[in-house]
């Protein structure tokens, strides 16, 4: 629950499960409101309160990691956090892995912008193509490179080439599935997506082609309003951020990568994070 004062506050869950081995681990609530991105690095929680300034930080058990940085220009109330494992070129300039990436859809043209983590400070862009509709939550994929998007307005996955912002292919949600806040995440150990709503009780999971494989409901884990979802590589966890201010920690989802081949996975990989307009 809430705390009334804004202190964290981490909830060890044992009940309630979303099919076989899926399981609430954990929760907690930080200050500020509601959610609209969280990510996962290196073993800290990145999550954004809609429509602030600062990109908070904490430590997986709830405390707070440092300072807040600073958010990217345009702020808005939609965002994504993800990370790739490599270093990638963001309008022709090579940034390192470790690097933030954020993808901008406010006030007017999305912009991919490469950041650093550490300080804010903005290092490359890259205008991605339009015309399209707003874009929400995204993920780079750790086996193409490409950055998956979803385009709430239109209920699509639109795929870009982040060194050019060069549209590629782009598909549906595999049947009935609205996005509203919303997110799309990359198995590191199947190349799977899952996607969340805030208007929907399940995570719907796709093949990198858009095929659809499974719906896993969350109902009895006491999770509603899913606004972003980020994996830890390691171990398969799932964090899971709502517009109700709750970050949720779910085991079971997808397996984790094991080392050392998934060394560049586990702390080496670039922060993307991308925002969108919403009118109310």
């Amino acid at each position: 629950m809430r705390i009334a004062n804004g202190c964290v506050a981490v909830v060890a869950a044992l009940a309630g499960t979303a099919g076989a081995g899926v399981s609430l681990l954990s929760s907690f609530d930080p200050p500020g409101g509601g959610l609209n991105a969280i990510g996962f690095h290196a073993g800290v929680i990145y999550a954004h309160v809609s429509n602030t300034t600062t990109l908070q930080r904490y430590n997986a058990d709830g405390t707070s990691f440092g300072a807040d940085l600073a958010w990217v220009p345009g702020g808005g109330n939609d965002s994504d956090i993800d990370f790739s494992i490599t270093p990638l070129e963001i309008g022709g300039i090579l940034v390192p892995a470790g690097t933030m990436l954020v993808t901008q859809g406010e006030p007017s043209t999305q912009t991919l912008y490469a950041v650093d983590a550490g300080t804010g400070s903005i290092l490359a862009s890259q205008d991605l193509a339009e015309p399209i509709g707003q874009l929400t939550g995204g993920a780079i994929d750790p086996f193409s490179g490409m950055l998956y998007t979803i385009d709430w307005t239109n209920d699509v996955i639109r795929v870009f080439d982040p060194s050019t912002g060069v549209a590629g292919v782009s598909f549906g949600f595999g049947g009935n599935f609205d996005a509203f806040y919303s997110d799309v995440e990359i198995s590191a150990s199947t190349g799977e997506l899952f996607l969340v709503s805030s208007s929907q009780n399940v995570i719907r999971v796709l093949s990198a082609s858009g095929e659809f494989l499974r719906d896993i409901n969350v109902d009895d884990l006491g999770i509603s309003g899913m606004s972003g979802i980020a994996f830890d590589d390691r171990t398969g966890d799932a964090w899971i951020s709502s517009t109700n201010g709750s970050i949720y920690r779910v085991g079971g989802l997808t397996a984790g990568v094991p080392a050392p081949a998934s060394a560049a996975l586990l702390g080496l990989g670039s922060l993307m994070v991308t925002s969108r307009r919403r009118s109310r």
